[in-house]
């Protein structure tokens, strides 16, 4: 007879399974774990926001952080929520939170600047992703966000210069072409595309961005 799995196995095997993305098996494996325990239900609020259940994941979330209000990661997760469900200003309240309680991570300076830049105020942002940058230089979200924020604000040169810190000019010109084809440039993206291609004929990436964008010719 096999004996039925402790609930610290329970556990670890939800978490890891979080770590993978697989959050409806994790919701499953949560089930058979110990309900008031706060690591089982930040990793089901986690779950619960991946798979869309915003509502479910902001009241888990907002539970957590009654119950503790020292738990920066659980503010965190509340941001995000609150930002895939339109509230950007009681997201940006959260992440704030999160910060005060835990100023040394990128993820969280990186998510305020991203949700600052959706609202529309892309100089603020930039402070954010500058400073979610000199915690970790390699934090990538950051760096494109931070030339995204440049982009907005007409700093073309800036921003690539940001993106090819310790990388092909190459990608860089790519990433900066994604970032200009995302706010709807399509022009000026295919030009950046057509660049990378001049740069590194062999680069992969930018060659298919720029056949998708390129005009296809009428077969007669």
């Amino acid at each position: 007879m096999v004996d039925a799995p402790s609930d610290a196995q329970v556990v670890s095997l939800a978490r890891e399974l979080v770590r993978r993305g697989l959050h409806d098996v994790a919701l499953v494996q949560l089930e058979r774990a110990p309900d008031d325990d706060a690591e089982v239900q930040h990793l089901r609020a986690i779950s619960l926001r991946e798979e869309g259940r915003l509502e479910e994941a902001e009241d888990t979330f907002s539970r957590l952080v009654d119950a503790d209000p020292s738990h920066a990661r659980a503010h965190h997760g509340l941001g995000l929520t609150l930002d895939q469900l339109g509230r950007a200003e009681d997201a940006q309240s959260a992440y704030l939170r999160a910060i005060a309680l835990d100023p040394a991570r990128p993820a969280f300076h990186n998510d305020l600047g991203f949700s600052r830049l959706a609202a529309g105020e892309p100089a603020t942002a930039r402070k954010h992703f500058e400073r979610a940058l000199s915690l970790d230089p390699d934090f990538a979200p950051a760096r494109i966000n931070l030339a995204a924020s440049l982009t907005l604000l007409g700093r073309e040169d800036e921003a690539l210069r940001v993106l090819s810190q310790g990388r092909p000019l190459a990608a860089a010109m790519n990433d900066l072409g994604a970032v200009l084809e995302l706010r709807g440039d399509t022009d000026r993206a295919r030009a950046r595309y057509r660049d990378a291609v001049e740069l590194d004929p062999r680069f992969a990436p930018a060659r298919r961005n720029l056949a998708r964008l390129e005009p296809r010719e009428e077969t007669p």
